[in-house]
């Protein structure tokens, strides 16, 4: 088997993670933060999931027989041995995982219980967005008083310096060419 870096091993790990939370946040390179992944409803088998830890262990099992068979592929190509092996240990876990799926559905407080979940977090979801709508509206407010103001301010200015300009008496004189000079010679 081929050594990898730690570079390459963290990376690894980071795709399984966003495998296994695909919710949780994300490392935004540009600005340099964590950034909030878009939350979407939660899914009948997600609700499951969150009730039920054998079908979340399950489901982890899937998830990585998947992602070890995706590196066998990657490392081997399709026709290594090992790769059919992974086939089968992936097909394995995605069998017992859809079977305790099945299982749940038919208990059915469990099945109401995984409804209900889902509901609340479709309202939460909803909330959030409603949230952010409003916030984006008073940002909105916010900035059309702010340049109102500016607005007003820039015309006040206007009209405040011809106030100062009547006050102190300090009307422009046209300033002396020729041209003015030969039209007072020729009204006189």
């Amino acid at each position: 088997m081929k050594e990898k870096s730690l570079h390459q091993i963290m990376n690894d790990i980071v795709g399984r993670l966003d495998s296994l939370e695909p919710n949780a946040p994300s490392f935004d390179k540009n600005n340099k933060s964590f950034k909030k992944k878009k939350q979407d409803p939660l899914t009948e088998i997600e609700a499951f999931m969150k009730l039920d830890d054998l079908l979340a262990h399950l489901h982890r099992q899937y998830l990585e027989a998947k992602f070890q068979r995706q590196q066998l592929v990657k490392e081997h190509g399709g026709d290594d041995p090992m790769v059919e092996i992974a086939m089968d240990l992936e097909d394995s876990a995605y069998c017992a995982f859809q079977t305790r799926h099945m299982e749940l559905r038919e208990v059915r407080e469990l099945m109401a219980k995984a409804q209900r979940l889902m509901r609340e977090t479709e309202e939460a979801i909803q909330n959030e967005k409603r949230k952010e709508r409003e916030q984006e509206f008073r940002n909105f407010i916010m900035l059309a008083k702010a340049q109102e103001k500016l607005r007003e301010r820039n015309q006040r200015g206007g009209f405040e310096f011809a106030v100062l300009l009547l006050i102190f008496n300090l009307v422009p004189i046209p300033k002396f060419t020729p041209q003015n000079n030969f039209r007072a010679q020729m009204a006189a």
